[in-house]
């Protein structure tokens, strides 16, 4: 017996298609009604923060790696280890940083209104 338990649903409730029931043309009615907020639209915002969020990693993240070497030059009498953890640590920071900013950037711009003509 196949048992399936629907993990949006707020009653939990369960369904079981029997046996001899074909798995590949099961309706995911019941589901689709409670993902009503993964419509095209949002979907498609979401996956505009996603990719501002990719870019601005990205950006960051290789600014940083420069500006942190350079800082970890300028530092005299400490390890190279040392001075590759400064970098590391620049490069996140700044990745994650400038990664959520432009992420919400994206967000607000592309997600919050409609067209403008």
């Amino acid at each position: 017996m196949l048992l399936f338990i629907n993990p949006l649903s707020h009653h939990g409730s369960r369904f079981d298609p029997g046996e001899g029931a074909d798995l590949t043309k099961l309706s995911f009615a019941r589901t689709r009604r409670n993902m009503v907020f993964l419509n095209a639209g949002r979907r498609d915002c979401l996956e505009k923060m996603k990719r501002g969020a990719m870019v601005g990693g990205a950006i960051g993240g290789a600014a940083c790696v420069v500006f942190g070497t350079y800082e970890a030059a300028q530092i005299r009498g400490i390890p190279i280890s040392q001075k590759a953890g400064l970098v590391l640590r620049n490069s996140v920071g700044g990745s994650l940083l400038f990664g959520f900013f432009l992420a919400i950037g994206s967000g607000i711009r592309s997600c919050g209104s409609r067209e403008r003509v």
